[in-house]
């Protein structure tokens, strides 16, 4: 199955939190697609987190060289623009791109934002 995440999924991930662990582990087994916004949204969401101390730089350079090892297929954003333009009333222009995609794949996306999932009730998201 292919499964759309999104940076907040992803970003715990490169950062080797818990929970991060967890999805690594329970998302080996899927193909995993995003925009390609998700590398730079990424990195800032590790960048936050280094200023902040929550991790370590070492810690955050690993997971960012590795973030290619998880095989996530990236898709031009700019596919998805006119369509995401459309949910401007309801999510952000970000958060929009991947709806989008979820959509146009069929498939179901995995985020920690629950605001995006009260937003997008008829997008397909992971429990």
């Amino acid at each position: 199955m292919t499964l759309v995440v999104d940076a907040s999924v992803i970003a715990e991930v490169v950062m080797g939190t818990d929970k991060g662990i967890l999805f690594a582990r329970d998302l080996r087994h899927d193909r995993l697609a995003a925009p390609n916004i998700i590398v730079a949204e990424v990195t800032q969401v590790v960048r936050k987190n280094t200023l902040r101390g929550t991790i370590p730089d070492e810690r955050a350079r690993f997971g960012l060289e590795n973030f290619a090892a998880l095989n996530i297929f990236l898709f031009d954003m700019e596919d998805f623009m006119v369509e995401a333009w459309e949910l401007r009333h309801h999510v952000t222009a970000y958060d929009a791109i991947y709806v989008v995609l979820a959509r146009q794949l069929k498939s179901r996306l995995l985020t920690m934002d629950q605001r995006l999932v009260e937003a997008a009730p008829d997008c397909a998201f992971l429990p």
